[in-house]
């Protein structure tokens, strides 16, 4: 509260009781205890049956506060004036609410009595209070208050604790030696009501060994805070490198080892998230390796997203990277303008998208163009023979295996065609799941350019695939030789 004792006069002190004559300051050599005795640097005085009120600036509040109020009062003689100091409480529209808290001041005449009152809780409703300086009344002489207090309690009490503490040790002998070191800092706050828990630690530990056959060094730095503001709420945050070097003579010979660990952690309630970076080297008679690995993992409720990086290389001239994303993307920047990014590359929802590719050589299972699906190419050589003169027989076959029904596009060549008997016809068709696709015409030589009116010599034809099994069969009779090269193009509108 601003200016207690009335050092600047009225400046914080608004109202019609009093005006500045009613300043009395203090006076160590005055006869009078008013002013001897005035704990204040000056104190407000009104005389009998004066009216009116004098109060402070509003200042906020809320329903977990507790607040003190307190001032020394002064009454002139037994039937003077006394001083009448209370809190009024007010809502957001400056409305009083609740009941007034007083310091009523009766004391013995011609003394400075301090009175007090603590742990007041503002009421329902109110948002704001201020102090109010009014007068009992009284049939003569006069009344004197100063050093009037308003003070906020914590909203409930604390318990706190702060250690630091440090642990040094060293040791040798014939065969090793060995020195450690730690420093530990914690504080904690704790209400007394458990509805606040605040702590905070730090520990740096330092560790060194070595033996005839090994030495090792870590270091291990962590720092951790947590906060639970009431009994169902908690946030903490957690941070820890750690670095180790080791190396060792084994029975293979020399091995030496690094490893770099980096890890942060953070949750509030249910919600979580952790990033680790591990950075490890190793290297050995046999061989050596060095691996690096990052993790991203956050969660909410039952929801998890994990993103991760993995590089390794070893020694065999292997290597590999490994990526672990729900969506990937290679961001390309020329530098001139940075604002004009360009994705070339971007991976989402297990699709990939190019914008432009260069491929030597492809093996696709199914190929998108436009709005339809490419859903495989087949190529097969048939061969086969049926000496039979009369009757068609079934020389080769071929498999084409789908999930769902397709179109597509056969096309073949009949390379070689030789015929049994030359006293009879020789002829060659194709079946597509038993119905014939297309049939040579009565000619004893299929071949391309040996007879221009042969449909079977070179040809394409649209064709309707099930789902499934769909079989090509070669027929054929009065063939002692046939070979076909057979190509088939399946996509999906």
């Amino acid at each position: 509260m601003r200016d207690p004792d009335f050092a600047r006069g009225l400046d914080f002190w608004a109202g019609a009781l009093g005006d500045l004559n009613s300043l009395v300051p203090r006076n160590r050599a005055s006869g009078g205890s008013l002013q001897h005795d005035m704990p204040g640097v000056a104190a407000f005085t009104f005389a009998a049956g004066a009216s009116g009120y004098r109060v402070t600036d509003t200042i906020p509040v809320s329903s977990a506060d507790r607040h003190d109020l307190g001032g020394y009062v002064f009454r002139g003689q037994p039937d003077s004036s006394s001083a009448r100091v209370y809190v009024q409480w007010l809502n957001e529209s400056n409305a009083a609410v609740g009941s007034i808290s007083d310091i009523i001041g009766d004391p013995a005449p011609q003394v400075w009595v301090y009175f007090g009152a603590t742990g007041l809780v503002p009421p329902t409703g109110a948002t704001k209070a201020r102090v109010v300086i009014t007068s009992l009344g009284g049939s003569a002489g006069i009344a004197a208050v100063t050093g009037i207090t308003l003070t906020r309690e914590a909203a409930y009490e604390v318990r706190s604790s702060a250690e630091i503490a440090e642990v040094r040790q060293a040791q040798a002998d014939s065969d090793s030696a060995f020195a450690s070191y730690r420093s530990a800092l914690d504080v904690t706050l704790e209400g007394l009501d458990g509805r606040v828990t605040s702590n905070a630690t730090g520990i740096a530990d330092r560790y060194t060994r070595a033996q005839t056959d090994n030495a090792i060094s870590a270091a291990v730095n962590s720092v951790t805070a947590s906060l639970q503001p009431q009994i169902n709420q908690r946030a903490s945050s957690a941070a820890l490198s750690a670095l180790t070097a080791r190396v060792s003579d084994t029975e293979d010979g020399l091995d030496a080892v690094s490893d770099s660990i980096t890890q942060v952690t953070s949750r509030v309630n249910d919600a979580s998230a952790s990033g680790l970076m591990r950075v490890q080297s190793w290297a050995a008679p046999t061989g050596s390796a060095a691996r690096i690995a990052i993790t991203a993992t956050a969660g909410h409720g039952g929801a998890l997203a994990t993103a991760g990086m993995f590089v390794e290389a070893r020694s065999d001239g292997s290597s590999r990277v490994s990526v672990v994303a729900s969506r990937f993307a290679i961001v390309s920047d020329t530098g001139i303008n940075p604002g004009s990014r360009t994705v070339p590359f971007y991976v989402a929802d297990n699709r990939t998208f190019i914008d432009v590719a260069v491929i030597r050589e492809a093996s696709i299972g199914k190929l998108h163009i436009g709005h339809g699906e490419i859903v495989g190419g087949y190529t097969a050589t048939l061969s086969g023979a049926n000496t039979d003169f009369d009757d068609d027989a079934e020389i080769a076959r071929f498999v084409v295996n789908l999930s769902e029904p397709c179109r597509g596009l056969l096309v073949f060549e009949c390379t070689r065609n030789d015929w049994v008997s030359s006293n009879h016809n020789s002829l060659v068709s194709l079946q597509l799941n038993g119905a014939t696709v297309r049939r040579s015409r009565s000619q004893r030589l299929l071949v391309p350019g040996s007879n221009p009116t042969t449909s079977l010599a070179y040809s394409t034809v649209a064709v309707n695939f099930a789902a499934g099994a769909n079989i090509i069969r070669l027929w054929g009779r009065n063939t002692s030789a046939v070979t076909y090269l057979l190509d088939a193009l399946v996509f999906q509108r």
